[in-house]
């Protein structure tokens, strides 16, 4: 009996968590975001000090929530550490941050050529010579593009996702006489980082398009595989970036991002990178071929490293 005492004391001892934010042991399951534990009632918004009931919309890299609603959603949209002012193209950004945006179409090409030179060094070397050209639009603009690229979900759901980029796919011809070209719209006033993180994002859709290839079709049948083969882009720029910013983005906007198709297709693509190398995940996609690299080992790992809301 004292065994069996001591063992519960045991089990009960390593499974007990505390709350990241009074520091108290959680007896009933704790509430999880982004790998952090909480009692419920300890879930407060950092701008109302209100307790937050429903889902909460922005995570700030200092670890602050925030309602999901127009009065508490005051983070910055770029560094996630600031308080910030919503500008006329919807972007709520700091002073400092608002002081880097990207404008002029000269400082566009800039950012432009500096994404397809990180691109073309990791081996996706024909976008520069691709029939693919990018347009600058606000955001009434995007949701406008959205909606018609995107008819039958627009129809749908009624809305669509309003987004900081988008690829637009064309082609014309079939078999060998099938020509693509590629239409990338950027929401305007990104910041630097945003911009570059958004282009090599959309640049990657963009060559998945020009080469045919379908990754929603393959091994877990959904578009998140799409997505996180895009989101690989970002992640390129944000290491390359080698900043705290770049660093807390890939952590926050990436590694530990909930997000269905742009979080769990991350992860999903990531496990393939790491497991190919570039060199070998860009063959096999180039050539049609399925990816082996979800083996229960990985597919494990995916699921240990699912974030819990």
């Amino acid at each position: 009996m004292k065994k069996f005492l001591v063992a519960i004391f045991l089990v009960s001892t390593v499974l007990a968590v505390d709350c990241n934010y009074c520091k108290d042991s959680i007896s009933e399951k704790p509430y999880s975001i982004y790998g952090r534990n909480y009692h419920k009632s300890c879930l407060i918004c950092h701008h109302c000090n209100e307790s937050i009931e429903e889902n909460f919309l922005r995570y700030s890299f200092d670890e602050h929530m925030y309602h999901d609603n127009n009065s508490c959603n005051v983070i910055c949209m770029s560094c996630h550490l600031r308080k910030g002012i919503e500008y006329s193209n919807g972007m709520i950004q700091c002073e400092e941050c608002h002081d880097k945006i990207v404008q002029t179409p000269e400082d566009i090409l800039i950012h432009k050529i500096y994404v397809l030179e990180l691109l073309s060094s990791y081996g996706f070397n024909d976008l520069s010579e691709a029939n693919i050209s990018i347009e600058i639009v606000n955001y009434s603009q995007m949701i406008k593009v959205k909606k018609k690229r995107l008819f039958f979900i627009s129809r749908l759901f009624k809305d669509v996702e309003v987004t900081k980029g988008f690829a637009a796919h064309n082609k014309k011809g079939i078999g060998k006489n099938k020509k693509h070209s590629c239409k990338i719209y950027i929401v305007d006033n990104l910041h630097e980082l945003d911009l570059r993180a958004t282009l090599a994002h959309e640049y990657l859709h963009a060559w998945m398009m020009v080469n045919d290839i379908h990754l929603h079709y393959w091994k877990f049948n959904d578009i998140s595989m799409t997505e996180g083969f895009a989101q690989l882009g970002s992640y390129l720029v944000f290491t390359d970036e080698g900043s705290l910013l770049g660093k807390k983005k890939i952590e926050f906007n990436l590694d530990l991002y909930y997000d269905n198709d742009y979080g769990e297709g991350y992860r999903k693509m990531k496990v393939c990178l790491d497991y190919y190398g570039w060199d070998r995940l860009i063959e096999k996609l180039l050539n049609k071929k399925d990816l082996s690299c979800f083996d229960d080992k990985n597919l494990l790992y995916l699921n240990r490293n699912k974030i819990n809301n």
